[in-house]
């Protein structure tokens, strides 16, 4: 068995063997469904609560006495049988969905998807990436073709798919996916403000804790906006929070500076303690994102999207919030940007602007 090589232009240069025993199996539907179903059950939170018969507001006073009134028996109000009682088996936030996937069942899952996407010719190979040195700049000629070529032959097989761009540099690319496309906004989504805002997560924690505030990223809110770059993402300082405590309040402004530099230098101290491009993060982040349209969760994530006049901008995509659910992304929430990172995310604006004028050729 064979998978086409695609060159820096897109195009076909050529085939590479591959083994029959990954990518040659036969389609296994009810596995692949298994395994779709207990991803989507090990993703769910405990998220409602009911209230049992101890619980409810109620009086332990006998409503009527025990015999001779014509009507059934009854203890207190409290009972499942009495509109206002209790729950009998109520649900409450520690339920636990998860379900086990046995690691066979995995890989032969695994085999069995990749063995169909190579039966649709929805596999390819990229010969390589050659670039005279290791700027974000340089890539735009190479991905534009690359990605231009992938969404278009995806539409082929699945006209009503959801985009999610995590190739650099990630606006440019969704702006080239976009309009080479024709496709609706909410269907195709950058995934950098949502890995930005991950590692922002993270280095207020360190130094909350080094403070002496104890918290885990996911006590953290904050969120990052902008280009996906060392030198255009605006992490949101004046709005992150500690479980609903202004981080402002708890570091000082020194120690803030500290951390928006270490968000914004992150892929690349990761890059150069890996020796290679970073994969797990983007990979996460990615998975979040496909989690929260399969699931119509409605989160509000920051990610790359296009802009009809939203934070007075227009036909260009940069990363703001969104609200994302089943159909993509359902709208944009406005946040209100004041003095210094209203000039940065100005300043992300016209970066993102000079890379687009880049894509030339590409956009027709």
């Amino acid at each position: 068995m064979e998978l086409n090589i695609l060159n820096d232009q897109g195009q076909k240069a050529g085939a590479v063997s591959v083994v029959d025993t990954v990518f040659g199996t036969d389609f296994n539907e009810p596995l692949i469904h298994q395994i779709v179903v207990a991803y989507q059950a090990n993703a769910r939170s405990g998220n409602r609560a009911q209230k049992d018969r101890t619980e409810v507001r109620h009086s332990t006073k006998k409503p009527w006495r025990q015999k001779g009134t014509g009507r059934a028996r009854a203890g207190m109000t409290s009972s499942p049988l009495w509109r206002g009682g209790g729950r009998i088996f109520p649900n409450k936030p520690d339920e636990n969905f998860s379900q086990k996937v046995n690691r066979k069942m995995y890989r032969a899952g695994m085999r069995s998807i990749l063995s169909q996407l190579v039966r649709e010719d929805r596999l390819s190979v990229v010969e390589s990436l050659k670039l005279e040195a290791p700027k974000t700049k340089l890539l735009v000629g190479v991905n534009a073709k690359i990605v231009k070529s992938v969404v278009e032959q995806a539409l082929k097989h699945s006209p009503n798919a959801i985009f999610i761009i995590i190739s650099n540099p990630m606006d440019a690319m969704t702006y080239l996916a976009l309009k080479s496309t024709g496709l609706p906004r909410n269907r195709v989504i950058g995934m950098g403000g949502m890995l930005d805002s991950s590692r922002f997560r993270y280095y207020l924690s360190e130094a909350l804790n080094a403070a002496g505030h104890p918290a885990t990223p996911s006590d953290v809110d904050g969120m990052v906006i902008g280009g996906h770059n060392d030198k255009t993402m605006v992490p949101l300082v004046s709005i992150a929070t500690l479980r609903g405590i202004p981080v402002t309040q708890l570091l000082s402004k020194e120690v803030l500076a500290d951390v928006v530099q270490k968000t914004k230098v992150g892929g690349a101290t990761l890059t150069g303690l890996l020796g290679t491009s970073a994969w797990y993060a983007p990979g996460a982040s990615a998975a979040t994102l496909v989690e929260a349209i399969a699931l119509d969760s409605k989160k509000v994530i920051p990610c790359c999207v296009y802009l009809e006049g939203e934070y007075g901008e227009k036909d260009l995509c940069v990363g703001v919030p969104i609200v994302l659910g089943k159909g993509g992304f359902e709208k944009v929430v406005d946040v209100k940007l004041e003095g210094e990172e209203k000039a940065k995310f100005d300043e992300s604006v016209e970066a993102a602007r000079a890379v687009n004028a880049q894509l030339g050729d590409a956009l027709k």
